[in-house]
C-alpha cells in the first residue's frame, strides 16, 4: 500500500517554503546615507564582508579608513581633483547649487589646467552616459536626479560628502595611500574596537537560528 501525503496544496507549499536558508539582508548601497555606523559595516577593496572569515582585520581597516577621512575631511573634500571623481554626480550636486562667486572661487582654485581638465572629463561622462542609455537625454536625467535625489544644498551636499566618503572606504580612491592608512594605529578607535569584538563574541555565542521559525510570521524563533 502506497502512502499518500494529507497535506493540502497550500499547505505543501508553507511546508517547503520554510526550508529556504535564511539570507541576511546586505545594507543599502544607495548615496542617501544618514549615520557613520552604516560606514562601517562597507566592505574594504577586494573583500566581501558577508563571506570573509578575517572579520577581526576587516573592522579594523574599515575603521582606520573612517577615521583617517573624518579627521582630513576639510581637506579631502575642499579638493578641486574629487570632482573628477564623478563629474556628472559633482554638477548635479555641487556645481547646480553654486553661486556665480563661488564657481569664480572654485575657478581660481583649480586653475586654468584644472579647469579645463574638469571640462573635458565631464563632457566625457555625458557622452558616455548617453551611449548607455542614447533614449535619455541630458535634461531629462539632469531633472529626474534633482527632482528625485536632493531638495536643497545642504542636502545635496552631504549626499555628495556621503558619496565620496563610501568611495573611498571601499578602497576606489586610485589617489589614496591605503597601505599606510590600513597599517597605521593612530587612526584605531578603541570604543569600536571594543564594539567589534563584544559583536563578534554574541554571534560566536549565538546558537545557529537557520529554519527556525514560528508559525507563518517568519519571524524567528529565538
Amino acid at each position: 500500500m502506497k502512502w499518500k501525503s494529507t497535506l493540502r496544496p497550500w499547505q505543501a507549499d508553507q511546508s517547503s517554503s520554510k526550508q529556504l536558508t535564511k539570507v541576511n539582508p546586505r545594507p543599502p548601497t544607495n548615496c542617501a546615507l544618514n549615520h557613520t555606523d552604516h560606514f562601517r559595516e562597507e566592505a574594504v577593496q577586494g573583500e566581501d564582508p558577508y563571506s570573509n572569515p578575517d572579520r577581526a582585520r576587516r573592522a579594523t581597516i574599515r575603521n582606520r579608513r573612517l577615521n583617517y577621512i573624518s579627521k582630513n575631511s576639510s581637506t579631502y573634500f575642499s579638493s578641486p581633483d574629487l570632482e573628477l571623481a564623478d563629474p556628472l554626480l559633482y554638477d548635479r550636486l555641487i556645481r547646480h547649487y553654486q553661486t556665480p562667486s563661488e564657481r569664480e572661487a572654485e575657478g581660481r582654485s583649480k586653475g586654468w589646467s584644472g579647469i579645463l581638465e574638469a571640462d573635458i572629463t565631464r563632457s566625457e561622462a555625458k557622452v558616455e552616459a548617453l551611449r548607455e542609455n542614447p533614449r535619455e537625454t541630458l535634461e531629462s536625467r539632469a531633472e529626474t536626479n534633482q527632482g528625485q535625489t536632493v531638495s536643497s544644498k545642504e542636502e545635496a551636499g552631504q549626499v555628495w560628502r556621503e558619496t565620496m566618503t563610501l568611495r573611498f572606504l571601499e578602497g576606489r580612491d586610485e589617489e589614496a595611500d591605503y597601505a599606510a592608512i590600513d597599517g597605521n594605529e593612530e587612526y584605531d578607535d578603541y570604543r569600536q574596537i571594543e564594539r567589534d569584538a563584544q559583536d563578534a563574541y554574541f554571534d560566536a555565542e549565538s546558537p545557529s537560528v537557520e529554519g527556525s521559525t514560528t508559525g507563518d510570521t517568519g519571524v524567528q524563533d529565538f
